[in-house]
């Protein structure tokens, strides 16, 4: 109830919430007569869309395969009011770069002569262990930095059994204004995703004319051209199919004309490019029929009270009470906001 006293206080003319569930959630649950809410959903897995989107006045997806999983998952939604709004990328920053001394740096650090780079968190979906076994395809000449926060030691195990742990090697973070750097000193940047919502680091990384080897799955597919723009892997889960597309992608010209049709691409979504289309979406929003607004308002509280009622009692069944009396709480993809009542 704290955040429904702000948002009196404030006034707004809009309230956007950067998520698909527990900004869903809390904002349509909290709604102020007349203040339209906006919601944006940046992630295609089912357990972080939630039903309360359906209560937004405006839902943004970052792709189309985004809206796709939205509108799947998510009964009842009106499929009018959801547009599909890119992430944004600053080409002042994300642009090819040379830098003397990094690359001195770079040289002393990693000798061989063709350099991957892997850039995204550790996790499952993107895709590491198959980069890893990869490299027992690539000759003595490459190696992989892999990029990103997470734990890595489940990786260094996969590399030392694959026997390829001396070609490997891991990178917590680096800051966003060095990545451009990183991004034009590799001969290619190989992130094979099982899963993406977006997909930022490819735009990264075609603004500053890498050579791209990733997966040929939305949404990488919906602005990425196979062998135009990068290279698309159907086969992203093979080693050996993996390993031969990075072989043409380090051995192509740096200088190539993929590098030049990647950076057509991530012009698309310069940041003026998609601050205009967020200006229209969110205009559009403020403008939304307030005589209707107020007629819809008591019941979409309503509904979500019922509903909130329901998924508590579906929470309470999943409670399995163990042998030393406590209680182990077992929940899939329900409603988090939901689930935080009963704790």
């Amino acid at each position: 109830m704290q955040l429904n006293r702000v948002i009196r206080k404030i006034k707004p003319d809009i309230i956007r919430g950067y998520d698909g569930f527990k900004c869903a959630d809390w904002l349509s649950t909290l709604r102020i007569k007349e203040v339209p809410i906006v919601c944006s959903v940046h992630d295609r897995r089912p357990e972080l869309i939630h039903q309360s989107l359906k209560y937004a006045d405006l839902v943004i997806c970052m792709s189309n395969i985004v809206k796709e999983e939205v509108c799947k998952q998510v009964k009842g939604i009106d499929i009018n009011k959801i547009v599909v709004m890119p992430n944004r990328i600053d080409l002042t920053l994300f642009q090819k770069k040379y830098d003397k001394e990094f690359t001195e740096k770079q040289r002393g650090n990693y000798q061989r002569k063709f350099h991957i780079i892997h850039v995204g968190r550790k996790s499952e979906e993107k895709n590491i262990d198959t980069v890893i076994k990869t490299m027992k395809y690539l000759g003595d000449d490459y190696e992989v930095i892999f990029i990103g926060r997470g734990d890595s030691e489940v990786y260094k195990r996969l590399a030392y059994e694959e026997n390829v742990a001396d070609k490997c090697h891991f990178i917590e973070s680096v800051p966003n204004s060095e990545l451009p750097y990183w991004y034009s000193w590799c001969d290619c940047m190989c992130t094979p995703s099982r899963c993406e919502g977006f997909g930022i680091v490819f735009l990264e990384a075609a603004a500053c004319e890498t050579k791209i080897v990733t997966s040929d799955i939305a949404p990488m597919n919906e602005y990425l051209t196979n062998n135009k723009s990068a290279l698309l892997v159907k086969e992203y889960e093979n080693p050996e199919v993996l390993a031969e597309a990075i072989k043409k992608a380090c051995t192509m010209p740096k200088d190539g004309n993929m590098g030049v049709e990647a950076r057509e691409v991530a012009k698309t979504f310069s940041k003026y490019e998609i601050d205009k289309k967020e200006n229209e979406w969110m205009s559009s929003a403020i403008s939304y029929d307030k005589v209707n607004f107020n007629k819809e308002f008591w019941g979409i509280r309503m509904a979500l009270y019922y509903e909130s009622k329901m998924m508590y009692n579906q929470i309470k069944r999943k409670l399995v009470r163990l042998k030393n009396g406590n209680f182990e709480k077992k929940i899939d993809t329900c409603d988090s906001s939901a689930y935080e009542k009963i704790n």
